[in-house]
Order: structure tokens, then sequence, then C-alpha cells
């Protein structure tokens, strides 16, 4: 790298990490690009690599604020996560990005004020426009919908996407309770993926000794999604709310990682989300598989793809 080039610095932390599309995008145009994912145990290293350049562009996809320190109390697991403000006191980017990777809740409330960090922030849709107030917004579309590389995927009568979610919630529950809830989904043999996240081998395990078809984490839900008949999540996932928008029918399980009438609560004013007991949700999915014609009609999607140029043109703007 030439000593005055301009690099572009993207970071995110395991499932928060969703720019390595937009950073591919960027690579096709010339622009050096490097990935930091602060659930990789080398990635200060790449934070060395960005300190040799003159300039640095910097792109997050993760919540402003979650540090390693808040992992730890929320998930109980230790993590060296450094947060949006900490990171750019290690880079002193010329300029700051955020490009949201949840769709259910791009920002919280406690991080708006914390939008003056960036110079923009690159959103999936016009939804937020009062963000306008803090910073500038622009609407570039869906980042999760944007995948280059999709896997070989094995066809059955009814095909289920499988999508967990509140890990952190399960990681503090009794060992085998997981398995006893979803036993029955299991032997459906959806297609698996589970968020990028310590702690999830055992599910991963679980599904791929049943014989599900489990793909690694680096694989965007969207194409699982996009593949299937139903989608099936828990708790209060971005999942359930992008498969619903996407026009999937989707099934979010009560099964305790959330409290019932909160859970409901929350879904409720968003049509393409059912809540069910795990044991209705299986009876429920077994008659779809016995009697294809009960399988629901996909809505229109009312996503927009990611708009790879425009994203381009406002990160590179000098």
């Amino acid at each position: 790298m030439a000593e005055d080039a301009t690099c572009y610095v993207f970071a995110g932390v395991g499932s928060e990490y969703s720019l390595a599309p937009l950073a591919a995008f960027l690579r096709k145009r010339g622009r050096h690009c490097i990935e930091i994912d602060m659930m990789r145990a080398d990635w200060r290293d790449a934070v060395a690599h960005a300190l040799g350049a003159k300039r640095r562009i910097l792109v997050s996809s993760q919540h402003p604020y979650m540090n390693g320190h808040h992992y730890h109390i929320y998930y109980g697991t230790d993590l060296d996560v450094l947060n949006v403000p900490e990171l750019q006191g290690v880079l002193q980017p010329d300029r700051s990005y955020f490009v949201p990777h949840d769709l259910l809740s791009p920002i919280k409330g406690s991080e708006i004020v914390g939008l003056t960090l960036f110079d923009a922030i690159l959103m999936p849709s016009d939804s937020w426009w009062y963000l306008s107030t803090y910073v500038r917004c622009e609407n570039v579309g869906w980042i999760k919908a944007a995948q280059d590389n999709i896997p070989e995927i094995a066809r059955t009568p009814l095909q289920i996407a499988w999508l967990p979610s509140e890990i952190g919630a399960w990681l503090a529950r009794p060992a085998g309770l997981f398995e006893e809830v979803y036993r029955d989904l299991l032997t459906l043999r959806p297609l698996f993926k589970a968020p990028a996240f310590p702690g999830t081998q055992a599910m991963i395990d679980l599904a791929g000794g049943a014989g599900c078809q489990v793909f690694d984490a680096s694989v965007q839900s969207s194409v699982l999604i996009d593949q299937s008949h139903a989608v099936v999540s828990n708790g209060l996932s971005s999942i359930c709310a992008e498969a619903a928008l996407r026009g999937v029918p989707t099934l979010c399980i009560d099964d305790g990682s959330v409290e019932s009438w909160y859970l409901r609560d929350h879904w409720q004013a968003l049509p393409g989300v059912t809540v069910h007991a795990p044991d209705r949700a299986w009876e429920l999915l077994t008659s779809w598989r016995d009697h294809p014609e009960r399988i629901p009609s996909r809505a229109p999607s009312v996503i927009a793809p990611f708009d790879f140029d425009k994203a381009a043109t406002i990160v590179e703007a000098l």
C-alpha cells in the first residue's frame, strides 16, 4: 500500500458485521479495503495495517456503543471488542459512515445521540427519515440482501429456514433444553444457520447431527430466506422482520428466551410474523409438509435491494 493511499476500513462484530459485499464492490473499483471483524482473534492486526495509510475512511455496521464490557454484562461473554468511539480513537478516520446490520432496530433509542459520530448513515429504507435531524441519512437499501457467493441448497417439498436468535439467553439456560424445545423441528430437516457468536457450536452440531443442511455464519440470512417456504426464528430477532418484509411466512417461536407477553406485543404490528408455542408451530409445519397445498403463498417483498453504486459514491466522496 502506498504511503499516501486512502484505506477504507469496514468494521463490525460477528453477526453484526454485514459489510463484506460492499468491501468487495469497492475493491473492484480499485479501492484499498481492510475488513475488521472483532469476533476474530487477529482483528487488531488488521487495525495495525490500516494505520499505515495516510487517510482512513471508517464504515461500521455494529451498534455504535456495544463494546466488550457490554457483551460481558448482557451475554456473560468476554470479547475483545471496541465500540465505534473507541475504534475512531484508534484509527482517527477522516470520515465515518454507519450501515446498520439490524433491520428491526437499525438505531436503538439509546444510540440516537451517537449518530453524530458519523458523517452519514446509509439506511435500508426511508422509514427512519426523522434521524436526518441528527445526521445525513441516505436510503441505499438493505445490505444483507446482497450475497455474491450463493451456496448449493438441497431442495425439499417444504423448505424451512431455521435461523435462531437470542443466543445469549439460550447460553444462560440449562444444557439440553435447546434440544428438548426444538427436537420436533429437527425432524423436518430445516436449513440451519447460527449467528457468528461464541457458544453456538453445540447448536450447530445438534442440527448437523439431525441431518439438517448447516450453513456457515458468513452466508447471509437473506439467501436462506429467499430459498424457503417458511422461516423459523425466536425472540426479538431481526430475522423475523427481514423474512416477513421479504414476504416469507415467518414463525416466531415462543421458546422462553423472551417473556411471552412482550414477544406477542412486539410482533403484533407486523402481519407477516406469527408467534407460536413450540408444539403448535411444529404441528403447523408438519401439516404444511404433509399437505403442500396448505403452504401459504409468499407476499411481495417490500425490501429494496442494496444500491452499491450509490453507497460507494457516498463513502468515496472526499
